[in-house]
């Protein structure tokens, strides 16, 4: 049976973490800040991988990453 991990749809992290805000557990990413209530941010999702197709959806995370921050720049 395949393992799983909750994977950052933002920037592919696995460094996930909690936030415990008024009665609330959130979910944020260590790494990007992705979910952090403390950033004026809702509740957000992550995903489940498995850790055979972790590195292939990071990576088309980056990419995806690198064409909008490419298009930001150019307009």
């Amino acid at each position: 049976m395949a393992e799983f991990v909750k994977i950052c749809p933002k920037c592919g992290s696995i460094n996930l973490g909690t936030e415990n805000t008024h009665y609330h557990i959130w979910n944020c990413c260590l790494d990007c800040g992705y979910g952090s209530k403390t950033l004026g941010r809702k509740e957000h999702f992550f995903p489940e991988v498995s850790l055979e197709e972790l590195e292939e959806v990071q990576n088309q995370l980056r990419i995806a990453h690198l064409k909008e921050t490419t298009k930001k720049e150019n307009t």
